[in-house]
């Protein structure tokens, strides 16, 4: 009788690994994530009791990443985003969008590589972001902002400012949030269980347990029919519905390209 031969394990696969650095500096990703200034209570125990314990662990993580956490919903989704949107801050974005970014450098250093074969190309320096003319200030527990003198420019009367992004700034006033002008006018009451800053024109707002976008004219530009929803960028966003994510373009608000 012959003897079989033992067969060859295949080796397993390697997780791929996370190589991503947040183009923030050192001193921020060491910062102690309860530093950021979260509305609910519970995101800050859900993001310790996942690791995350220093913005460097969290600025790495996609949104889709946060979601893998036991109970966290867009609630908590949203309470990070702006958080970190108050500081200048952003998660990694999405792996489609970074490949797309990708693709047009290469495309771009290609082009560049023909034409002129012999020069060497300049690495590109990151982008400062510019200050803005308004300061968060906090009196008696409440926000407002002043200028860079020191003036009071709109009295602190809000539970929350985020930074103005548009020249319009998201605010939360009574656990609702609306939108306000540089002028401290109110464009968009605050009628809204959540809100992001305006990004390309619009603002995702939720009513009623769903997520929509609208105007500066709080007109509804995409219906409210999403359970989450990222900023637009570069003509599209993410959207999730029914446990899937997909991306919605802007020029074809009707139609949802489903990933997962």
């Amino acid at each position: 009788m012959q003897e079989k031969k033992p067969r060859k394990r295949r080796p397993r696969k390697k997780a791929p690994q996370n190589n991503y650095k947040p183009p923030f500096d050192d001193g921020v990703l060491n910062t102690p994530v309860n530093a950021l200034s979260l509305r609910l209570p519970n995101t800050l125990e859900l993001l310790v009791g996942a690791g995350i314990k220093k913005l460097g662990d969290l600025l790495v993580k996609e949104e889709k990443d946060l979601y893998k956490i036991h109970t966290f919903n867009k609630k908590n989704l949203f309470d990070v985003k702006n958080a970190l949107s108050a500081r200048n801050l952003h998660l990694k974005p999405a792996q489609s969008a970074q490949k797309d970014t990708q693709t047009k450098d290469k495309q771009k250093k290609d082009g560049s590589s023909k034409a002129k074969k012999d020069k060497r190309q300049k690495k590109p320096s990151a982008p400062k972001i510019p200050q803005d003319i308004y300061v968060k200030i906090n009196k008696g527990g409440k926000w407002g902002f002043s200028d860079r003198s020191g003036k009071i420019v709109i009295a602190p009367v809000y539970d929350e400012v985020f930074n103005f992004k548009e020249d319009v700034c998201c605010v939360e006033k009574d656990e609702l949030f609306g939108f306000i002008d540089r002028k401290g006018e109110e464009i968009v009451p605050a009628v809204y269980e959540c809100a992001l800053s305006f990004s390309e024109g619009l603002a995702m707002v939720c009513k009623n347990g769903k997520c929509g976008f609208i105007d500066k004219n709080n007109q509804a530009v995409i219906d409210f029919k999403y359970d989450a929803a990222t900023p637009f960028e570069n003509g599209s966003c993410r959207v999730k519905k029914d446990g899937k994510w997909g991306e919605l373009k802007l020029s074809d608000p009707d139609t949802v390209r489903w990933i997962n």
